[in-house]
């Protein structure tokens, strides 16, 4: 688990101290999300929740497409199987969450705690992870193609099997295990002399030129 520093997100000193939203209070936001989402926004409202703590969460396989969550304390949420499209995460406690499998194109996960978060085979593309914290995250065989990691921290956090095309990993300090299997393009950015395999299979390497293909070895 994340220490405690790392744990709590920004709060202005102004507001008060989060308020856990009780589980039948919960079930009522979700369905009127559910009815939003199947009306096709003419009935039922969107989720907007806003300095609570809701504990224990399972938000599993459900629909949250343009929910919005900000400077929610969600820790250990389970988000596994969900539809995540537009989705706005601002500032939340995410520690640990779960958000395996998830379809998540566009969503926005900026400045929250993601510390040990898991996302193994989840659809992330251009989704934004600015200012978030991802250390020790799991972004294994997910698709990740232009998503924004820009002022991002995810020390030891895994990208193996991930499909990085278009994405920016070279501001932090990377070890190429992180992203061992891999796949990029030539607008994949990763740390000098680091290599990533295309999707046909031929071998870029990470040049102060940009990403060029790889010297073929000498006979």
């Amino acid at each position: 688990m994340a220490d405690e520093g790392e744990r709590h997100v920004r709060r202005s000193p102004l507001l008060p101290p989060p308020t856990t939203l009780a589980p039948v209070e919960l079930d009522r936001v979700l369905a009127d999300h559910s009815e939003w989402i199947s009306s096709s926004g003419t009935t039922g409202h969107p989720i907007r929740l806003f300095n609570v703590t809701v504990l224990g969460a399972d938000f599993s396989g459900r629909d949250l497409s343009s929910a919005r969550f900000e400077l929610c304390d969600l820790p250990q949420a389970r988000f596994r199987g969900c539809t995540l499209k537009s989705t706005w995460l601002h500032s939340c406690d995410l520690d640990h969450a779960d958000f395996a499998d998830a379809i998540a194109p566009k969503a926005q996960f900026l400045s929250s705690i993601l510390t040990g978060a898991l996302f193994t085979k989840a659809m992330l593309d251009e989704a934004s992870f600015l200012f978030a914290k991802l250390n020790g995250a799991d972004l294994s065989h997910t698709s990740l193609r232009k998503a924004d990691f820009e002022d991002s921290e995810f020390h030891e956090a895994k990208f193996v099997g991930a499909n990085i095309c278009g994405v920016n990993l070279a501001r932090w300090f990377l070890d190429e295990r992180q992203i061992l299997g891999a796949i990029g393009n030539d607008k994949t950015n990763l740390p000098k002399g680091f290599t990533v395999r295309t999707a046909d299979g031929s071998l870029l390497v990470q040049t102060s030129k940009g990403m060029l293909p790889a010297p073929t070895p000498k006979s």
